[in-house]
């Protein structure tokens, strides 16, 4: 029996191991590996302020912007991060969308999320809270040149909204999942062997 539990315990720590490992690797990949664009993004003189409706049929302002690009993806499923920054104004809101674009210039996909700052007081006094800022990690699938194209839906000052674009060292998810599983196996196996939450759940008893 104690063979069995050696045994079951020699495992469980190498299952761990790669677990942590694994952890680790999609950290690394997460990183940042060059930055290829930091800027403002440039209200498209050309272009004018379209009005769309938003979620609650409200009619509001949208602004477009010059696009930014060309940018190149140098092979295939490369891993990009890009994050979108804008100075809302007080006690209101703009939803701030990114397109990407092909070399043609055509559509490919979007994301975006609604920013907002807001100021009030209450019995405890003054407050301010804001959410200005998103990222999203893109992996783009075919290698090509492309544009990312910037929309503000609601009141943002103009050249007030800021992009960054930087390639990633490779996706972390297939890493992340893999170190998430194998950390699990390895501490069911673990708890077979040596049973701890059983002995932690039956001291507390006594």
């Amino acid at each position: 029996m104690l063979d069995v539990r050696l045994h079951q315990g020699r495992i469980a720590s190498v299952y761990l191991f790669f677990g942590l490992l694994s952890l680790f690797t999609a950290w690394v990949f997460s990183w940042e590996s060059q930055r290829i664009f930091t800027g403002p993004a440039r209200v498209a003189v050309s272009a004018p302020t379209a009005v769309e409706a938003d979620e609650a049929d409200k009619r509001v302002p949208t602004q477009n912007y010059e696009l930014i690009g060309p940018f190149k993806v140098t092979r295939a499923n490369q891993v990009f991060r890009i994050e979108v920054s804008a100075d809302v104004q007080v006690n209101r809101w703009s939803f701030v969308e990114a397109e990407l674009l092909d070399a043609e210039k055509d559509y490919i996909l979007s994301f975006g999320q609604e920013l907002w700052h807001e100021v009030g007081a209450d019995s405890d006094g003054t407050w301010e809270e804001a959410d200005e800022i998103y990222e999203m990690k893109l992996t783009i699938p075919q290698p090509g040149v492309y544009y990312l194209n910037i929309k503000a839906q609601g009141p943002v000052g103009a050249n007030f909204i800021k992009v960054a674009i930087g390639r990633s060292h490779g996706s972390s998810i297939p890493h992340l999942i893999f170190g998430i599983l194998t950390l699990l196996a390895g501490l069911v196996i673990n708890e077979i062997a040596n049973r701890t939450i059983i002995r932690l759940a039956t001291s507390f008893r006594s």
